[in-house]
């Protein structure tokens, strides 16, 4: 991870003007975006390096040949490998690509595009199989995805540009088109989508500090004063950054677009059109040291200010950006579901109240994840582990249920076979009582309870 951040950051620098003072701009800026020094999301970390290098090689090859798409490719199934949430980034970033070729007219780049697409047409197909299925059969996907991609790379081989460019130009045409109507439609019937119009500017604008406040709305400011006065349709990042605000991510296609590519992480667009490289090249593009400097003063701070503090540095591990509380209770559930596993040959089911449980301990065989509270609550998906969410929401928020609704508990975690169960400290004394009829405390701080059932 180290050498894909200096190399980003190595090669970002060598595309700005000042580089006397960009590399400290540069640096600060993927720390203040990035670095949440107590939460151990290690895709996010990756995520952003990625997409900035993806963006590197648009903006570095003007017209790409095919291997540098295939080196796309790569970078592209990097992403998806580490977050979900490059599926539709690369959809957003390959679509506008489409367009940038379709306005310069390059008919033979049209390869190029489709070898990109690979492995988001792949997981793609993937997810639609899986929700619109219930269930996903992996070789017929992969067969059929290496079929589409050698036949029209075949096409393409043999000399069909032209046909299959317009295809292509035809088809960005009609689904922009079809947005729009969609987005209308979705207006004028008074139609919910997963996000409607409405709750654009409020999701966008809702900040937990007055400097977060600023720095949102001088990048919007940037993006638009970029897009008025630059009007570079011979650039690939003018035709992205343009592609984004007028199709992705708007007020007016809004519930489209949750509702048919990106669901209820709608607002993680955001991370396209307000990432570090592109606003550092939109910057650029202004030449201004002052802008450069503000706009990283505004960035960095909010994350300084917010997860920097002397009692979270001096309570939490600078290793596993977690509390150190939390960092021994999952390494004493490891060694506890290592040692179930080797004399019983299989791996002891688990439930804990904090999600981040399975990053430091992947031995225990855990009952009810938050990929199972998306699938219950999101998509009334997931029906056989319903009961383990009734037994997560009375472990995690027994303070909203009666003492005669927690009563039970010990009994459900019994009939359910819940070897361990790591439960932080601040929950109803109802809960630990109970607990302790059918379970012992195998490890306790200040923060977490790891208790061990018969």
């Amino acid at each position: 991870f180290i050498t894909l951040l200096v190399s980003v950051l190595l090669e970002t620098i060598s595309q700005f003007n000042n580089k006397k003072y960009f590399f400290l701009i540069a640096l600060l800026t993927m720390f203040g975006a990035n670095y949440y020094i107590y939460e151990s999301m290690i895709a996010n970390h990756f995520k952003e390096p990625i997409l900035i290098m993806i963006l590197l090689v648009y903006n570095n090859h003007k017209f790409l040949n095919n291997k540098e798409s295939i080196f796309l490719l790569l970078c592209f199934s990097a992403g998806v490998s580490v977050h979900s949430t490059f599926i539709f980034y690369g959809v957003c970033i390959i679509f506008s690509y489409g367009v940038f070729l379709i306005i310069n007219k390059k008919y033979k780049d049209i390869s190029g595009l489709i070898i990109q697409s690979a492995t988001i047409l792949l997981s793609s197909l993937f997810i639609i199989n899986q929700i619109f299925l219930g269930y996903t059969n992996e070789t017929i996907i992969v067969f059929f995805t290496i079929l589409i991609i050698l036949t029209l790379t075949l096409a393409v081989n043999n000399k069909s540009y032209k046909a299959l460019f317009y295809v292509i130009k035809y088809t960005i045409i009609v689904i922009i088109t079809l947005i729009y109507i969609l987005s209308l439609y979705f207006i004028f019937a008074s139609k919910s989508g997963t996000f409607n119009y409405s709750d654009y500017f409020p999701t966008l604008f809702s900040v937990n500090s007055t400097w977060e406040l600023i720095n949102i709305l001088l990048m919007v400011c940037f993006i638009i004063i970029f897009l008025l006065k630059y009007k570079a349709y011979d650039n690939y990042i003018y035709i992205l950054v343009l592609t984004f605000v007028l199709v992705f991510f708007n007020p007016l296609t809004i519930p489209v677009i949750s509702t048919y590519l990106t669901s209820v992480v709608y607002f993680r667009l955001s991370g396209i059109i307000f990432s570090s490289g592109i606003i550092l090249y939109i910057l650029n593009r202004f030449n201004n040291r002052f802008l450069l400097v503000i706009f990283t003063i505004t960035l960095a701070i909010p994350s300084m200010l917010s997860y920097t503090s002397i009692s979270i540095i001096k309570d939490t591990s600078l290793l596993y950006r977690m509390e150190n509380d939390f960092v021994d209770a999952t390494n004493q559930l490891e060694a506890s579901a290592m040692k179930f596993y080797n004399e019983n040959g299989y791996s002891p089911q688990t439930i804990s109240t904090d999600f981040r449980a399975y990053y430091n301990s992947q031995s225990p065989k855990y009952m009810f994840d938050l990929n199972h509270w998306r699938e219950i609550y999101y998509y009334n998906m997931d029906v056989e582990h319903t009961v383990y969410l009734d037994i997560y929401n009375k472990l995690s928020k027994s303070d909203q249920f009666s003492n005669e609704d927690l009563k039970n508990i010990d009994e459900l975690i019994t009939a359910n076979n819940i070897k361990f169960v790591l439960l932080n400290s601040k929950q109803s004394p109802t809960i630990y009582e109970h607990l302790g009829n059918s379970c012992k405390i195998e490890y306790q701080s200040d923060l977490y309870f790891l208790y061990n059932c018969n």
